[in-house]
């Protein structure tokens, strides 16, 4: 009696561990998804901008993507905590667009359960 319980119990946990397996592979799946789509609602949002050297890409360290300001733009200078007026200029004209992109109904729940 001990050693069918015993199979039935394997047989459970080995269902449960493959369901698991499953469901996590469907949101991975998902998760990628739903970035690639940000990724390229992003990039045609702020197309205007490539010309002055912005860009959305996709980092290959996390599943995500990152997204570069024109070179130099947002460096400080040295001993120095305050961004140059060029990159605050770039930076009011950019995050609206950015943030009202990520914020909206399209990703607004997938960004939060993130």
């Amino acid at each position: 009696m001990t050693d069918l319980m015993t199979s039935l119990a394997v047989i459970f946990i080995l269902l449960l561990v493959a369901t698991l397996n499953n469901t996590q592979q469907e949101g991975e799946m998902t998760r990628k998804s739903i970035l690639l789509k940000l990724r390229e609602k992003l990039s045609s949002e702020l197309k205007d901008y490539e010309q002055q050297g912005f860009e959305v890409t996709k980092d290959r360290k996390i599943l995500g993507f990152d997204c570069g300001g024109p070179s130099g733009l947002l460096n400080f200078n040295v001993d120095q905590t305050k961004i140059p007026d060029r990159g605050v200029a770039f930076l009011q004209t950019v995050m609206p667009k950015m943030a009202s992109t990520v914020c909206d109904t399209e990703f607004r729940d997938d960004v939060i359960q993130s």
